[in-house]
């Protein structure tokens, strides 16, 4: 056995922490007829929107394309056959290697092709039943932790732990409506900014303490420096005087309570995560936006999630010159494997080796499967990553071992105070 097959070895037998998931409950999962198409869901489905993918005439974005896959309302024959044309162009990307992965190991099969496209969909329905859950995420994947962002902590497992957004507390779809339902749940009344920052640090600790919360979800976004504390008071004033606000009035009070929330979650011991990169105009998503916080909060533990893709190196350079910033894996292993892959090393050359997540799923309860795949795409790369370096005489086989079970297990638990839910 060579030794990138003897540290993939040694690697499998590890627990992991799943650091990034947007699963519902099971319960949910299991209330779905899935079928073949579900494996193109999530971001397969961005894929297949960049190859042309087109019903009826009509060129569908990658949203378009998701609501199109997993309309079960519509045959799975007839959107088999929009798919199926679209499948050569994308079958390459590490999206779909994540799927083919999945299709092989958990339900056995090679390919997807018109002869056994409802062979395989039999085989995914026969399989979607209480348990499986457990049965891919714990007893498959190891995974002793699932670190979820899907807006809620009900969930019935206890290795799924809940992440919230900041969206949650920053921002207010009814209005004062908003503010008043929130307060009121626990037993708060709301009628000045100082009593909702009251509110805010209550409901982290609510949800720190009694709902499994580790963490609070925000996405990188160009700085802006905030209104001041006057003027933000005004704000509120008006929000709750008025009933809502103009938009640019939203935004102004959005950032600001922004920079509030990050500070309370620095001083609740709450780990802040940051999305950074890949999506749509991706340079709204720079890494580098955060540098003004990370220098602002020092208290902060930063997550920084996706390599910062493609922002790579800026990311590396980021988490190597500041204490409180992480960097978590997350999604990266299919959004590129190579790329990924070519980057541990360099993370390695500048980032203490106590500041790394490997690995965060990254999937909607719709592909909950492929998280098997994406797990093996993730142990693959830091086996041949970590090999190259033992062959390069930068460390021994057994420290590459070591290392590697930072990066899975060691680090996500301290950087997420998972100690504390055991």
């Amino acid at each position: 056995m060579n030794l990138k097959d003897r540290l993939l070895e040694r690697i499998k037998g590890f627990d992991v922490v799943d650091a990034h998931e947007h699963l519902a409950p099971e319960r949910e999962r299991v209330k779905l007829e899935p079928d073949v198409c579900f494996l193109f869901s999530h971001y397969l489905t961005g894929s297949l929107a960049a190859a042309g993918f087109t019903v009826e005439g009509r060129r569908l974005d990658r949203a378009g394309v998701r609501e199109f896959l997993l309309d079960t309302s519509k045959p799975v024959e007839e959107r088999f056959g929009a798919l199926e044309p679209y499948i050569p162009a994308v079958r390459y990307t590490s999206y779909a290697e994540a799927m083919w992965r999945t299709l092989e190991e958990i339900y056995g099969f090679q390919d997807i092709t018109r002869d056994n496209f409802m062979d395989i969909t039999e085989a995914m329905r026969g399989a979607n039943t209480q348990g499986i859950y457990d049965r891919i995420i714990r007893d498959k994947c190891r995974i002793r932790f699932s670190l979820t962002q899907a807006g809620r902590t009900d969930y019935e497992r206890p290795f799924m732990v809940p992440v919230l957004n900041f969206v949650l507390l920053i921002e207010f779809p009814e209005g004062r409506r908003t503010v008043e339902e929130r307060a009121g749940k626990l037993g708060m009344e709301v009628h000045t900014l100082d009593d909702y920052m009251d509110y805010c640090r209550a409901q982290l600790r609510k949800w720190r303490d009694e709902e499994r919360v580790v963490g609070m979800k925000t996405v990188s976004q160009p700085y802006e420096e905030p209104v001041s504390d006057s003027d933000a008071r005004g704000l509120f004033a008006k929000l709750m005087s008025c009933g809502r606000l103009e938009e640019g009035d939203y935004h102004l009070l959005s950032v600001y309570l922004r920079e509030k929330v990050l500070a309370m979650c620095g001083e609740e011991d709450l780990t802040v995560a940051v999305h950074a990169g890949v999506w749509d105009d991706f340079r709204r998503l720079d890494p580098k936006h955060n540098i003004p916080l990370v220098q602002k909060y020092p208290e902060v533990r930063f997550d920084i999630y996706h390599m910062g893709i493609p922002y790579v190196r800026d990311l590396a350079i980021m988490a190597g010159n500041w204490h409180n910033v992480y960097v978590n894996w997350c999604w990266t292993h299919i959004v590129s494997y190579y790329m990924t892959q070519s980057g541990i090393p360099e993370y390695l050359d500048f980032v203490p080796v106590d500041k790394i997540t490997a690995f965060g799923g990254d999937y909607f309860m719709y592909a909950v499967e492929k998280v098997y795949g994406h797990l093996s795409m993730a142990q693959e790369n830091v086996a041949t990553a970590l090999a190259m370096l033992v062959l390069h005489g930068r460390m021994t086989e057994d420290e590459a071992a070591d290392v590697a079970k930072m990066w899975f297990w060691d680090n996500p638990i301290k950087i997420y105070n998972l100690d504390r839910l055991s």
